[in-house]
């Protein structure tokens, strides 16, 4: 995680060197929902993120350019191969659910 100035960072992957980015298709077919994907530096906000505390020493990563929160499914990724990978979405910050809260360190 790193800083990217007014408050907001950026999450990149160690192995990629990839970063994390909100994109505007939506996540099954459904208007409330959006993908995420990992992708090289952008020139737009997707991949900017506030962290927003969420008690217990958790946070919140709201994304600046779509104002959604990274949220982790219940969706296997892929079954039945997978049983303990989870598909990585946003939604809108009023669902403020468990799904929702992440712990850095």
């Amino acid at each position: 995680i790193s800083d990217a100035g007014s408050g907001y960072v950026t999450i990149t992957n160690l192995t990629r060197g990839l970063r994390l980015s909100a994109t505007s298709a939506s996540y099954q077919n459904r208007t409330d929902v959006n993908q995420v994907s990992e992708s090289a530096a952008a020139t737009n906000d997707s991949q900017l993120w506030i962290p927003v505390t969420a008690g217990n020493g958790y946070v919140r990563f709201v994304n600046k350019q779509y104002n959604m929160a990274l949220h982790v499914t219940q969706d296997l990724w892929s079954t039945p191969t997978y049983h303990d990978i989870f598909n990585v979405v946003i939604v809108p910050p009023s669902w403020n659910s468990d799904e929702e809260r992440f712990k850095i360190g």
